[in-house]
């Protein structure tokens, strides 16, 4: 079977997909995406890589004609691009394939005869400070797709309500899920200065008050904990320097035990977590959702807003992060960190709990029995007609 994988991103959310079908000989599995991580490689997948752009959305001004105007150049260097491949390698049974910031919007046009599986795209990390005009935007840009598509996804229940009402009920539901073995204390490197208390804050999609308030949190611990560090992730540049412009009127003892990324290659990214004593996510959606599972499943104690997702157990896998004002509570959370090396109760459950429930290994095979089930009915229908 000859699997097409089209994404922004390599190897992204659809990776463990591939992963899978590559693990089984009679299919020839190849991904197309924007972006790729060079360090990162799935056996048995080819790669290729499609015309690189800027950030569809980044730190400039857009606007809802401009995002239309984008998506459609690319996708018309996209079908550029899919007919060669067509010519080289043939045509695909199986299409799983997001709109990839536009890159993949004419797929069933460069492939009309395979089965298109098409999946929402919000978990981009500048989506979550977009205006609400330019999410339904995107929605609906993402819809041109998924009327094409033979099935659809989206990876939360919220996901799926940004697109119209005609469609929401033919998009199932992808089920969260991490690579436990990849995000796990075992498989991480050391981060720099390793033993010593570590508070991560994850600022991607958080704006106004909650972000002043992160900072706040971040020159308390600081100030109260001489041996702490802190890091703060955000979802770009522009983001990062502004933090960093406030973070100069602090002393100097706090402002050189301050990091700020946008940008961490992802294997430093998963040793920080893992590395980390506590971190703090005060948003939601589906680049929030990703990094506490994430951090879940590297036992590392975790602290949000309980209904921030559906896997979280307020004092049984995480700590609770109180609306407003909160950097007291975490303050009062790190403080009673035990000792590196001796997980909290509620970050070892955490782990067992993503083991049984939110692993890769489980969940991945699963979704794909689906696809590979309605494919297979799709293909006999389509043998009688």
């Amino acid at each position: 079977m000859r699997v097409l994988f089209i994404s922004n991103y390599f190897p992204g959310d659809l990776g463990p997909l591939a992963r899978v079908l590559a693990a089984r000989p009679e299919n020839d599995v190849l991904c197309a995406s924007i972006r790729q991580r060079k360090d990162f490689v799935l056996p048995g997948v080819r790669r290729v890589r499609l015309k690189n752009c800027h950030a569809l959305f980044g730190g400039g001004e857009s606007s809802v004609s401009r995002i239309w105007e984008e998506v459609v150049q690319r996708g018309a260097g996209g079908l550029r691009s899919m007919q060669s491949l067509r010519e080289s390698w043939g045509g695909p049974d199986i299409i799983f394939a997001s709109l990839a910031a536009g890159a993949g919007l004419f797929a069933p046009q460069a492939f009309p005869d395979a089965f298109i599986v098409a999946y929402a795209e919000s978990g981009l990390k500048n989506y979550s400070l977009l205006p609400q005009k330019l999410r339904n935007a995107w929605a609906l840009m993402q819809g041109v797709l998924f009327l094409q598509g033979n099935l659809c996804y989206a990876f939360s229940e919220e996901e799926r309500r940004l697109f119209a009402p005609q469609l929401q009920g033919g998009i199932r539901l992808v089920p969260p899920c991490v690579d436990t073995e990849l995000f796990s204390k075992k498989a991480a490197e050391p981060w720099p200065g390793n033993g010593r208390p570590l508070l991560t804050l994850n600022a991607i999609g958080i704006e106004g008050p909650s972000l002043a308030e992160l900072l706040k949190t971040a020159h308390l611990a600081l100030r109260q904990l001489p041996q702490c560090r802190v890091v703060v992730l955000t979802e770009n540049s522009a983001r990062s320097l502004s933090l960093k412009h406030v973070a100069d009127a602090w002393e100097d003892a706090c402002r050189n035990r301050l990091e700020v990324y946008d940008a961490l290659p992802f294997f430093r990214y998963r040793d920080l977590l893992a590395a980390s004593s506590l971190v703090v996510c005060p948003g939601s959606g589906e680049a929030a959702r990703r990094v506490m599972l994430q951090c879940m499943s590297c036992e590392t104690l975790l602290m949000a807003t309980p209904n921030a997702a559906s896997f979280l157990r307020l004092g049984i896998n995480m700590l609770e992060l109180p609306a407003g004002d909160f950097a007291d509570a975490v303050w009062a959370a790190l403080r009673n960190i035990p000792p590196a090396g001796h997980p909290a109760p509620q970050a070892r459950t955490a782990r067992q709990n993503v083991l049984a429930q939110y692993s890769e290994a489980n969940v991945v095979p699963r979704h794909l029995e689906e696809i590979i089930l309605a494919w297979e009915a799709w293909s006999k229908q389509n043998r009688k007609q």
